[in-house]
């Protein structure tokens, strides 16, 4: 039930991403990674998809560097990349603590390819300046209000099918993963 009243909540959310187009037409995201990957993500109605990803369980997490929480998550990341290798992308936004009052300014070139080289990050990793478009997209079609970290899981049929805004533990991202990857 409670899956079913998110659903209905993001298909509202997410109709507000007709701001950026009429119709059909809705923007297209390219973003560098820290090793400069270009990423894709296409918004459609009431969804986004990654291409490229279309099979594959997504989760896009925006975070902060110096974020307690953020950081928690990232080893959790890494274990299942490497355990869900061709059935997961995951994709990293890191994002200034706080938009409306940065004490802690985003990490940019070669400071966070510095991060995600110490961390042993294996997916991508994208900064403010290359993402500001989708994050702005993302505050206003999902109504997020810039707390990180906030993830987003999007399903094999690219449908949304989790988001939150705060820590995930490690057994719920596996139990979403074991869950999403009977889809088919």
């Amino acid at each position: 039930m409670i899956k079913n009243i998110l659903k209905v909540v993001l298909v509202v959310l997410f109709s507000i991403g007709s701001l950026y187009g009429s119709g059909d037409k809705y923007p297209l995201f390219e973003m560098k990674d820290v090793d400069g990957n270009v990423v894709k993500i296409q918004a459609l109605q009431h969804t986004l998809k990654v291409v490229g990803a279309e099979n594959k369980i997504v989760l896009i997490e925006f975070f902060g560097y110096v974020c307690p929480p953020c950081l928690q998550t990232i080893p959790h990341l890494i274990e299942l990349k490497n355990k869900y290798k061709d059935k997961i992308e995951i994709i990293a936004i890191e994002v200034p603590m706080n938009v409306s009052a940065p004490y802690a300014p985003s990490l940019r070139g070669k400071a966070l390819k510095k991060f995600v080289s110490q961390k042993g990050i294996n997916y991508h990793v994208i900064s403010d300046k290359e993402s500001y478009l989708f994050t702005d997209y993302i505050s206003q079609a999902a109504g997020w209000n810039g707390g990180i970290p906030f993830m987003m899981v999007l399903g094999k049929g690219s449908q949304v099918e989790f988001m939150q805004v705060g820590f995930v533990p490690a057994s719920a991202l596996e139990y979403m993963m074991e869950d999403l990857s009977k889809q088919k």
